[in-house]
């Protein structure tokens, strides 16, 4: 038998607003690394270019904290296009991996879910912005060029 005054049967106000604001430091506590960091700004950028007539965008990307230092972003080509239901649940992964060193260095595949990169690209940065090529390719978004 359920009870609804049950404090396990609904959220507490307290308990959410805790939940929210030790989310939102993630980035300030060192939780997001500068891949996912760069990951997050392709999504953002991908989704937009797909709503829009425009067939290329170029975003600018600086690692997390220190603007001023070195790192390197590394990315392998994608294998496969990974589909995304509307649940959220992929495909399969695409073959692909990102990394970006720096004081915040990581990796990741989770900017497969937006884009498919055609070929394996890398550059090394000293203190200085990548831009971010993102191209219309038929129904998909290719990131095809850091610069």
């Amino acid at each position: 038998m359920l009870h609804t005054s049950s404090p396990f049967t609904r959220v507490r106000p307290g308990l959410l607003a805790i939940a929210l604001v030790l989310l939102s430091g993630c980035a300030a506590l060192g939780l997001v690394d500068n891949a996912t960091h760069f990951a997050y700004m392709v999504e953002n950028a991908a989704t937009a270019l797909r709503a829009s007539p425009a067939q290329e965008a170029i975003i600018k990307y600086q690692p997390l904290g220190n603007f001023h230092e070195d790192y390197a972003i590394d990315i392998k080509q994608s294998k496969r296009e990974v589909k995304v239901d509307m649940f959220g649940n992929i495909s399969g992964p695409g073959g692909g991996y990102l990394v970006v060193t720096g004081r915040h260095r990581g990796g990741t595949n989770y900017y497969e879910r937006f884009v498919f990169v055609p070929q394996d690209i890398s550059i090394r940065k000293a203190g200085a912005p990548t831009e971010i090529v993102l191209r219309k390719a038929g129904d998909r978004i290719d990131l095809v060029e850091l610069r």
